[in-house]
């Protein structure tokens, strides 16, 4: 019984390993791939989406903050009235609608609002229209439409061809002579991906904060760039830009130091050896010679 629960355990950690690869593969290339390609400035969709995940972490943050430091004891002042804490009806239904007596408290839910505030406004201006699917006739689903082609993303052009049809940050004019402009994207039809685009990434992040895994979501320590996270833990884009973090530090230059004093001197050690062996060989010689000599 025990050895059936530890596969199944493992099975199962297996499957979340292979649909999060999945979701990171998603991530990367419908999304993240255009945040890190530097035009979060001159496409104003890229840098809502941008502003989008920054804002929900910067969110999630201070709730945790706020319900670490709540948590024990605000239902039971709501109840008692103590007044450590009051429900504001007439709050807006986006925002906290506690008010604290701590001033600390206050400070950080005031903090909690803006952020929110700030939220509120980069999703008002997305208009979705809920409707009923058919999938091939197996079975009916919901699915959100809006405004813009593309909104399956089912072409999905290379951030360089959405690139050369984007006036540079200098204002000069860019070639489209090059040999690797592609025709997968017209120039007519930036536009209308780019909304379809943007709306879809909103959409599908959404789920992400329903689910409160919008932390997968992370900036590389070492190139700032964005990634989903594969593991709780990872902090790096890639494994070139963990050892490029770790080598600039502390502990690695004092790990790398130990290391070389300890390889200075067993190398000492080697010569030596070689050194006393060669001397070795050398007398041994030597001896055998003068005795052949006097026989």
């Amino acid at each position: 019984m025990a050895f059936r629960m530890r596969l199944r355990k493992e099975a199962q950690i297996h499957k979340r390993r292979e649909v999060r690869s999945e979701v990171a593969e998603i991530a990367t290339n419908r999304i993240l791939q255009y945040l890190n390609a530097g035009m979060t400035e001159r496409i104003p969709e890229f840098g809502r989406v941008e502003s989008f995940i920054q804002l929900v972490k910067e969110a999630d943050r201070l709730r945790y903050q706020l319900r670490s430091a709540t948590s024990e004891w605000v239902m039971h002042s709501l109840v008692k009235r103590d007044g450590r804490v009051k429900y504001q009806s007439d709050a807006p239904a986006f925002l906290c609608r506690y008010r604290f007596q701590d001033e600390s408290i206050q400070a950080l839910k005031n903090q909690y609002d803006r952020v929110l505030q700030q939220l509120h406004w980069v999703t008002s201006h997305y208009r979705w229209t809920p409707a009923v699917r058919s999938n091939d006739f197996m079975f009916l689903s919901r699915i959100d439409l809006w405004a813009g082609d593309l909104a399956e993303l089912t072409m999905m052009p290379t951030p360089f061809d959405i690139a050369r049809h984007v006036p540079p940050e200098d204002g000069s004019p860019e070639s489209l002579t090059d040999e690797r402009t592609s025709e997968k994207l017209p120039p007519q039809d930036l536009q209308s991906w780019l909304w379809g685009w943007e709306n879809w990434s909103v959409h599908w992040l959404f789920g992400h904060v329903e689910k409160q895994i919008m932390d997968r979501f992370r900036r590389c320590n070492s190139c700032n760039s964005w990634f989903y996270a594969g593991t709780d833990r990872q902090a790096f884009c890639s494994e070139t830009c963990r050892k490029k973090h770790f080598s600039r530090s502390t502990e690695f230059k004092e790990k790398r130091r130990k290391y070389m004093i300890k390889y200075r001197r067993d190398e000492r050690k080697r010569e030596e050896r070689a050194r006393d062996a060669a001397k070795t060989q050398v007398s041994a010689t030597s001896r055998s010679s003068k005795d052949r000599s006097a026989r």
